[in-house]
């Protein structure tokens, strides 16, 4: 007898749990997420590029020396009403014009998400005087694929017979800018 008591008091129980229930509580919170307008330039790599004169045929100046083993990345976080530019610059050295000339050029401009602009109708860029590289560049984040960015070709001729004992070093700085 006790035990059917002892299961008839169970059975009670568990019956007056399940009728009256668990009561459900909540807690929440607010996240506010705050935007800043920022823009950030970077190139796929710090190497140096480096030309090499040391042949060409008797009677004429060093042949035209290339290079495109730059990219021009990028990222503007900016109100869609706005667009940005890219400025080219030296900021280290003087190339002596009347011996040769080096330029900046984009070979393609390409972008993950947004709009990377155009090239600037001045292409290409003498970088004795500087110049708009890219221009229109809306809201954008260009990616950093080897397909990404800005293609850059440089570029190296000669006006006239350079000085064999005056090598230069330049440095090529570029400049995300507010264009509106």
């Amino acid at each position: 007898m006790k035990k059917i008591t002892i299961a008839l008091m169970v059975i009670s129980l568990l019956a007056t749990f399940s009728i009256v229930g668990f009561t459900s509580n909540t807690a929440n919170h607010s996240i506010t997420i705050e935007f800043s307008e920022f823009v950030r330039v970077a190139l796929n790599s710090d190497s140096n590029i480096t030309f090499t004169v040391d042949s060409s045929s008797a009677g004429e100046l060093p042949p035209t020396k290339y290079d495109t083993t730059k990219r021009l990345y990028y990222l503007a976080l900016i109100d869609p009403t706005k667009t940005t530019l890219i400025d080219v610059s030296l900021t280290s050295g003087t190339i002596p014009t009347s011996e040769y000339s080096l330029e900046v050029e984009t070979t393609g401009i390409s972008a993950a998400i947004g709009n990377p602009g155009s090239a600037s109708a001045d292409q290409p860029i003498d970088l004795s005087t500087g110049g708009t590289l890219i221009t229109s560049i809306g809201p954008v984040a260009t990616g950093t694929s080897e397909t990404d960015g800005a293609a850059l070709k440089y570029t190296l001729s000669f006006n006239a017979v350079p000085d064999p004992t005056t090598d230069g070093e330049y440095t090529v700085t570029y400049t995300i800018n507010d264009a509106s």
